[in-house]
């Protein structure tokens, strides 16, 4: 990879902005003269990075070489319209491997009636993961210790139901804790803060997810 990116960057280097790290002083176009030269460069791209242009819809491929030639954006800002692009591709790509893994798991189907606060949240676990999303989630109802108690139950209920072969596991549903307490009262680099919650755990296809409930009482 790095032989093919330092070829990538001598052949361009032609005019315009200074290159950073060669030796030989080589620059970069700003921009490209024409779709043809803009064509070749960002073909040049997509190889060094191992992407095709196959992805790339004929619109979309002369959107990006009308950037390149564009004063006002140039080589660097088409390069990465191209970079995004291809980070869109890999990631519904990956929230696809991320269904199907889902859609084949025994687990799911075996979720009870009788469980509904346990299967909502778990839903909710689920569709995060799919999409690739944060791991560690604020339920949107907050319970009394009673109501909490009864969700405890039911978690543990449901992660008996879990195939030894399933992507799901580790379930931990824990007692109540003053986070506050604890020295774990702020959310992040925000300024909300945590008194008491509870926390239902689970991993599934090997990412820990965590539900944080707050307590009223």
């Amino acid at each position: 990879m790095e032989e093919r990116n330092a070829e990538y960057r001598l052949k361009y280097a032609t005019r315009g902005e200074k290159l950073v790290g060669t030796d030989e002083g080589a620059v970069v176009p700003a921009f490209c003269k024409d779709r043809q030269e803009a064509d070749e460069r960002m073909l040049a791209y997509a190889e060094q990075t191992d992407f095709d242009q196959a992805w790339f819809t004929p619109e979309q491929w002369n959107t990006v070489l009308g950037i390149a030639c564009d004063k006002r954006f140039g080589i660097k800002e088409a390069e990465n319209a191209l970079s995004a692009h291809m980070g869109e591709i890999r990631a519904s790509a990956a929230r696809a491997r991320r269904q199907a893994a889902i859609t084949a798991d025994p687990f799911p189907p075996l979720l009870p009636a009788g469980a509904p606060v346990a299967a909502n949240i778990l839903g909710q676990l689920i569709d995060a993961y799919i999409a690739g999303q944060r791991m560690n989630l604020g339920h949107g109802t907050k319970m009394t210790r009673a109501a909490y108690a009864l969700v405890r139950t039911q978690w543990t209920a449901v992660a008996a139901l879990a195939p030894a072969h399933s992507i799901f596991g580790h379930f931990i549903a824990h007692l109540p804790q003053d986070k506050a307490a604890l020295g774990k009262a702020n959310v992040g680099g925000t300024k909300d803060t945590r008194k008491v919650q509870g926390d239902l755990l689970v991993t599934i296809g090997g990412v820990d997810f965590n539900m944080h409930i707050d307590i009223t009482d």
